[in-house]
């Protein structure tokens, strides 16, 4: 190929409009927090519910503090709080493993393996929030 290129691929909206984009696929996520969470706290059932909840933040989104929930084609900005913010993947989902919080995380990311049995899912766009989560 003669010519140089750069190519990135990135997750959400793109700021920079200069810029030629494909888009891969859609990348949703859910809700989830550990059972000894959900049974101290109670289980979120709108968007609105998690400003008393413990959620655990990541901040290698551009978007963080701020999670947009969807649920039959409506969308909603909440600014999140926790105790516990972090750029490393894994730092939070051992958090919300011992129940310290509400995650949220991409639907089919990890591996079954790596969460437990029990993991519930507390939202999600389009379904009910008592499910148990099988990811």
């Amino acid at each position: 190929m003669a010519e140089h290129f750069d190519a990135a691929i990135r997750i959400g909206e793109l700021e920079d409009s200069r810029l030629v984009t494909t888009r891969l696929c859609e990348h949703r996520r859910i809700l989830c927090a550990a059972p000894a969470y959900l049974q101290r706290h109670g289980t979120p059932q709108v968007p609105a519910d998690l400003a008393a909840h413990n959620c655990l933040g990541f901040t290698g989104l551009r978007s963080y503090p701020e999670w947009r929930l969807t649920r039959d084609g409506v969308t909603e900005a909440v600014q999140i709080r926790g105790t516990l913010i972090s750029n490393d993947n894994e730092a939070l989902l051992s958090a919300a493993r011992l129940g310290l919080g509400i995650r949220r995380r991409p639907i089919g990311w990890w591996a079954p393996t790596l969460l437990p049995a029990t993991w519930c899912r507390c939202w999600s766009p389009g379904g009910s929030t008592r499910k148990r989560a099988s990811t």
